[in-house]
């Protein structure tokens, strides 16, 4: 939200001579949390298919979050949503590096 923030001004002001470095060095902590997420991600997807095989008080609890409105609408299992703060780094990267010029 933070980052759509800063950015959605510059978007709807656009010009050739536009530059997007400055917000993205402004919220360089951010993505630290990313950076650990990413870190960490592995391990707890290994975690979380040990726990499936081994806990079905846990495998129970994974079902009952798949069928909240926001998980159910989608149809995917919850560990398909973990992978997403993955993702989310490099499609700001491939975005940026096609479309627009980073500035500082």
């Amino acid at each position: 939200m933070k980052l759509l923030k800063e950015i959605q001004p510059l978007v709807l002001g656009w010009n050739p001579r536009q530059c997007l470095g400055h917000v993205f060095m402004r919220i360089t902590d951010y993505m630290k949390v990313y950076t650990q997420y990413v870190k960490d991600f592995s391990p707890c997807m290994e975690a979380i298919v040990v726990s499936k095989d081994k806990d079905s008080a846990f495998t129970a609890k994974l079902k009952e979050l798949e069928l909240m409105p926001e998980i159910a609408s989608r149809g995917l299992p919850f560990e398909s949503y973990l992978i997403l703060p993955v993702q989310r780094i490099p499609r700001y990267q491939l975005l940026l590096n096609v479309r627009v010029p980073l500035c500082s």
